[in-house]
């Protein structure tokens, strides 16, 4: 997915859901950490692209990843430092997932309820493979998700947005829709558009400030619908744990 650069940062929204239901919704900032089982396994890349249209893989060392909550659990704020793409004289960054992440909150300290060595290895086993299920189970609304935040990517997070950037959205997201449930998707998510269309084009909002009703944005809209079509499998995945349980 490609990285849009603003404000010292080139970043994306990652659609992500929750393993651990018992556990508090993270806060917008949330730092996590990407867990791996051994050093070589790199499910999440970022590359960059050059002006002759190769590629070259950054290094984490060059380019480190920032991961933290952006809409609750059904969302992460990826990033890397907008100095990348001068360094090695890129034309954009992309990060590619080539298989399953699993994502785990840093620890911090004074924390009453922290992560152990047992949970870590539960959302890496079984839980993992109970959510990739579920996602697996439910196409329609992960296609309808990812739609949308390719949309949501489109739109730039720290300026107003004009009727412009809402159609160059639009195209590169109706773009991005493929296989079975494309046409479906396509139309549910044109009907979100349709109804964000009403909210207001300005912002005067800080980067890590929560969305208020007078500071809510087009971008903000689109990813409030985003979580409605992730939620219901986020809830699916649970009551599959439960019963499993």
């Amino acid at each position: 997915m490609p990285l849009l650069c603003e404000g010292g940062e080139c970043a994306a929204d990652i659609t992500t859901i929750c393993l651990q239901r018992d556990r508090d919704m993270p806060l917008k900032g949330t730092v996590y950490d990407i867990m791996t089982e051994a050093p070589d396994d790199q499910p999440l890349r970022i590359v960059g692209l050059l002006a002759d249209g190769g590629e070259v893989e950054l290094a984490s060392a060059a380019a480190p990843v920032s991961i933290v909550a952006e809409r609750g659990h059904l969302a992460v704020k990826l990033s890397v430092s907008a100095s990348v793409v001068d360094r090695f004289q890129l034309s954009q960054l992309i990060a590619r997932v080539s298989g399953p992440v699993v994502l785990a909150p840093r620890p911090e300290p004074g924390d009453d309820n922290p992560q152990t060595e047992t949970d870590l290895a539960e959302s890496q086993g079984t839980l993992r493979s109970l959510a990739e299920e579920t996602i697996a189970a439910n196409p329609a609304k992960m296609a309808v998700a990812a739609v949308l935040h390719e949309a949501v990517n489109a739109l730039p997070r720290l300026r107003a947005t004009t009727r412009a950037d809402h159609q160059a959205a639009w195209r590169r997201a109706s773009a991005s829709a493929s296989g079975a449930e494309a046409e479906k998707a396509i139309e549910q998510a044109r009907n979100a558009f349709r109804a964000c269309s009403s909210v207001a084009l300005g912002s005067g909002r800080k980067p890590h400030e929560e969305p208020t009703w007078e500071k809510f944005t087009f971008r903000d809209c689109l990813g409030t619908m985003h979580n409605g079509a992730v939620n219901p499998v986020n809830e699916t995945y649970w009551k599959n744990l439960y019963h499993g349980s």
